[in-house]
């Protein structure tokens, strides 16, 4: 995980990504070949749940399963001892994010004034808790697609979630607003990023060249500076600049 230095050390989120069990079973269902009894089993298994089944607010209904089985979870690692501070979100919007199956589910919404239920298989499910501990749907598809690919986290300074595989940088508040960090000076499409470090004010995003290696035997690095702008439709501003 990429060396994080802040001017508050002891109190910078440091994110925990864990990955699930790979002989973990539910991973191996598709959503093709459901048992039918799920669906006949799904009331009793909810009513078992009782308060400890997972519910989700995806803005328009609201989503409950019985069972949940997690592919991915990304966490502050003082969440594992809230004795040592009493702030262990992530960020001020955003305490976990998980990348689960669920199964035994239903789906409740709203129409005409009455309440509608619609029973869900096994459903694979991106969402996010926030410092109230409620559960949020994450909405944007192309923020799903990439946490599926189980990107690595970093926290900036400014309390931005920095994910990044070896080719692309999502940087997010909240998994509403948020921005693709690219440039043609880096070029991830040549060049591969190996890892992101956390500085006072900017990150550095350590990328691989072959080329550049062969001549000077290292990687190039990559100045990453962010803005906040709470008046523009994306409050999220950067700049990317060679080191």
């Amino acid at each position: 995980m990429a060396n994080e230095v802040s001017k508050r050390e002891n109190f910078t989120p440091r994110p925990v990504r864990m990955v699930e069990q790979p002989e973990s079973p539910l991973r191996d269902f598709q959503l093709s070949v459901i048992d039918p009894a799920i669906f006949s089993e799904t009331d009793k298994m909810l009513k078992k749940a009782g308060d400890k089944a997972l519910t989700i607010d995806d803005g328009m209904s609201i989503l409950q399963y019985a069972l949940e089985n997690p592919i991915i979870r990304y966490e502050s690692e003082w969440l594992f001892d809230k004795s040592m501070l009493d702030d262990w979100s992530l960020n001020s919007f955003v305490m976990t994010i998980s990348v689960s199956k669920a199964m035994y589910g239903k789906r409740f919404s709203v129409s005409a004034g009455k309440v509608k239920e619609e029973k869900k298989g096994i459903d694979d499910v991106v969402y996010y808790e926030d410092n109230l501990g409620v559960y949020h749907s994450i909405i944007q598809k192309d923020i799903v697609d990439f946490l599926i690919q189980k990107p690595k986290l970093v926290v900036s300074s400014e309390g931005l979630l920095i994910f990044y595989t070896n080719k692309m940088i999502l940087a997010t508040v909240d998994c509403q607003q948020y921005c693709w960090i690219y440039d043609e000076t880096m070029d991830t499409k040549k060049n591969t990023i190996v890892d992101i470090e956390v500085h006072n004010g900017y990150c550095v995003a350590k990328v691989h060249n072959k080329y550049r290696e062969a001549i000077l035997q290292e990687d190039e690095k990559f100045k990453l500076e962010f803005k906040l702008d709470m008046t523009a439709r994306n409050m999220i501003i950067h700049k990317i600049s060679h080191m």
